[in-house]
């Protein structure tokens, strides 16, 4: 008779699932790594990432039911492998991992141009994707969660019908997405077109605290149960400023 742990070294999938029932809010990390990123954003950028990891492994909850996954959009748009390989990785659940197996795909390499209509229609289809996933599995799902970071504004054909299409993810309740621009560069307008809720503006460089307040917050997230409203700190009180303000 094959024993359970046969049959989970023949099936990670299932091994997974077995082991960890509990319900996943899966994270897509939509990072622009454009050539404008080159220097101290795209450090300060791979350092944050590195801290958001090691805050949310703190957290034995977060470790069993946040899984994230990291589209790089420099030159183009693609998976980063987040289970320490290295290079990209195909669409498919296997893209997401879980807190207690991500490595950050660091050092994140700044270049070539901005396709972010790319970049999000990759992000839709990784949720898109692993929702089905776990649905077919019977693990119960939190509303995912894309996290959009540029310090510019797409340059690729049709981003705006990928914009469209992540608007009317987010009035179907199946995403919740956080626009956020980077220094004085980012197109805040055109950013909005991404989300039904105002951008946000990082403080400076401070991804720091950016990611500190994302690891906090999906720490409270994890915490909660599958529908249940989350009060999270307001970003202004933490890495985020006044765009129209500033602007003016």
């Amino acid at each position: 008779m094959t024993d359970m742990t046969d049959i989970e070294s023949a099936f990670p999938d299932i091994q997974t699932n077995l082991s960890n029932p509990e319900p996943r809010c899966p994270v897509v990390l939509l990072l622009d790594v454009s050539a404008s990123m080159q220097g101290a954003k795209i450090r300060a950028l791979n350092e944050a990432v590195d801290r958001c990891n090691y805050h949310l492994r703190q957290d034995q909850l977060a470790c069993q039911r946040i899984e994230i996954a990291i589209v790089g959009v420099g030159g183009e748009a693609r998976v980063l492998d987040c289970r320490g390989r290295g290079g990209t990785a195909q669409p498919t659940g296997d893209a997401f991992a879980p807190v207690r197996d991500f490595i950050p795909p660091t050092p994140l390499q700044a270049y070539g141009l901005t396709p972010l209509g790319a970049g999000m229609r990759l992000a839709l289809k990784l949720i898109r994707n692993r929702k089905d996933e776990l649905r077919t599995e019977g693990v119960h799902l939190f509303r995912p969660w894309i996290v959009l970071i540029s310090d510019g504004a797409p340059n690729d054909d049709g981003w705006e019908l990928a914009a469209d299409a992540a608007v009317a993810e987010e009035r179907r309740k199946g995403v919740v997405v956080y626009p956020i621009g980077v220094k004085e560069e980012a197109d805040m307008t055109v950013l909005s077109r991404f989300s039904v809720r105002r951008p946000l503006k990082l403080r400076g460089l401070d991804f720091r605290a950016l990611f500190q307040w994302l690891s906090t917050s999906l720490g409270s997230v994890a915490r909660s149960q599958p529908g249940d409203e989350i009060q999270l700190q307001d970003p202004r009180e933490a890495w985020a400023e006044d765009w129209t303000r500033v602007k003016a």
